[in-house]
């Protein structure tokens, strides 16, 4: 954005941001656990379409 006199400015934001987690170990450890419980929950998923199924109508 220019004043008046048409000079313009840089403006930084202070600090800094990190996409590290602080703990990378536990952040590790969760990573793994969600993806064995998403593979259960898919394998379960995928064995109950399997079953044959079993009613009155059949």
């Amino acid at each position: 954005m220019a004043d008046a006199n048409g000079r313009y400015y840089a403006v930084y934001t202070s600090g800094t941001t990190s996409l590290l987690s602080e703990a990378p170990g536990s952040e590790r450890v969760l990573e793994f656990l969600a993806v064995i419980t998403g593979a259960v929950l898919l394998f379960r998923a995928g064995a109950m379409g399997n079953e044959p199924a079993s009613g009155d109508g059949d």
